[in-house]
């Protein structure tokens, strides 16, 4: 069974799916790194509900909460850590290999 989704639907998943990336991450208190209330916060929570409606799943993005962590930033485009995943340092690895 094929679902057709229209254009007003698509754009309220397009901005509930920009609610999710900004509002998944939380900081060391628990606290939604987005707007500042208690994790789940009420936006984190509305665009989930839209997603349910439609009976769609949200695009993952793994690692956007452990990077929101360890820089205190919502987005997952700024600045990354010093080191990845397994402690590397990756400004080593970028100089060493140009």
């Amino acid at each position: 069974m094929t679902t057709y989704l229209t254009r007003a639907v698509r754009d309220e998943l397009r901005a509930a799916q920009r609610d999710i990336d900004l509002h998944v991450g939380t900081g060391p208190t628990g606290h939604c790194l987005g707007c500042g209330s208690p994790q789940p916060c009420p936006t984190l929570d509305a665009a989930q509900a839209v997603f349910a409606r439609y009976r769609q799943l949200p695009l993952r993005r793994p690692g956007r909460t452990v990077h929101a962590i360890a820089t205190g930033s919502s987005n997952g485009d700024s600045a990354r850590p010093a080191s990845d995943w397994f402690g590397r340092n990756q400004l080593r690895s970028r100089t060493d290999a140009a």
